[in-house]
């Protein structure tokens, strides 16, 4: 008799990309209210101001959609003033043996703020989504590198609080209760063959053969979120003009074993399954024990196969999005928070 909990990595692939889809309808269903008004506030940032319905009476009328936006640069200005000023916090050892900690910390920083991940550039835009929409979203992706086999390159990129499904059921703004989240990204055929070489002939057959019938899904599309895409039953995973292809990115939390031995003096040795396994047969002093703990899995995919699947190679415990709330204005039926 199956338990009641299966963990989504002893799923079948077929099953586990059906499932994938299933999370990714239900998150978009239960925050589409938010989705939208995020993406309204946008356009509103934008100038785009008047409602289609507007605009036509307003043609009718023989008058202009005339728009004065002050918003445009009432947010330019706050940003400014935030990138101009911005807050950091620096390592201060409490003790001597501190000293070589806080060393090793404040060169993080500085890897971080002047390497490929640009973050000044892309904690800006946060906080420009923050003032818009009231989220701001920043994830910590890694790719390989060609120049480095043995080697992961790390990326941080802000993204629009509309192209991040939550899990509807999470009520923490920490995302610490969550089950998953879902985001998603064009990816060029340049980055394609590097990221996933494994899947390059089938694209090519795709691409070679044509799209039809196989390039729509019934699901939606993050990003796009204007009135014709909302409303839409489909989307195009495929780009074949531009040569693109949409991939969604998963992640979730699963159950795990996690393997100890502690020792007559209290020392606690973590180990492999194996290891556990081939002490269980042995006659040793001291406890062998099992302990369930939970750790992030990611899952790549597109509309008809997974591309990707392995443990985060970012954070074990935590997501690799970073969620900052600046406004936070309750939106009825939505896991997300309302800005300006």
């Amino acid at each position: 008799m199956a338990g009641w909990y299966t963990s989504f990595t002893e799923l079948s692939k077929e099953d586990r990309l059906t499932v994938a889809k299933e999370m990714r309808d239900e998150a978009w269903t239960a925050n589409l209210e938010w989705l939208e008004s995020a993406q309204l506030a946008q356009k509103f940032k934008a100038g785009d101001q008047w409602s289609d319905d507007e605009k036509f009476k307003l043609e009718q009328q023989g008058r202009e959609a005339l728009v004065w936006n002050y918003i445009h640069p009432t947010v330019e200005l706050a940003v400014g003033i935030e990138s101009q000023n911005p807050v950091r916090i620096y390592p201060y050892p409490v003790e001597k043996s501190d000293d070589f900690l806080c060393e090793v910390l404040e060169d993080i920083v500085k890897y971080i703020d002047t390497s490929q991940l640009d973050a000044a550039d892309e904690h800006k835009t946060l906080f420009e989504n923050e003032l818009i929409t009231g989220v701001g979203d920043v994830v910590v992706d890694v790719g390989p590198d060609p120049a480095n086999p043995e080697e992961l390159q790390f990326y941080e990129f802000s993204l629009e609080g509309y192209e991040v499904l939550v899990d509807p059921m999470c009520r923490k703004s920490n995302l610490s209760d969550a089950r998953y989240i879902i985001y998603e990204k064009w990816i060029t055929a340049e980055d394609f063959h590097i990221r996933y070489p494994k899947h390059i002939k089938d694209m090519e057959e795709i691409f070679t053969d044509g799209l039809e019938g196989l390039g729509k899904h019934s699901d939606h599309s993050l990003g796009y979120l204007d009135q014709d895409v909302v409303q839409a039953d489909s989307f195009e995973f495929y780009d074949s003009q531009n040569k693109r292809v949409l991939v969604s990115h998963l992640e979730y939390r699963i159950a795990y074993l996690r393997y100890y031995f502690i020792s007559d003096k209290k020392e606690i040795t973590e180990l492999t399954k194996k290891e556990y396994n081939l002490l269980k047969k042995e006659k040793i002093s001291g406890q062998l024990t099992q302990v369930y703990d939970t750790k992030i899995h990611w899952l790549h995919y597109t509309h008809d196969r997974i591309l990707w699947e392995g443990d985060s190679p970012v954070y074990k415990k935590n997501f690799s999005l970073c969620v900052q709330e600046h406004i936070s204005i309750d939106q009825p039926g939505s896991t997300r928070p309302m800005g300006l």
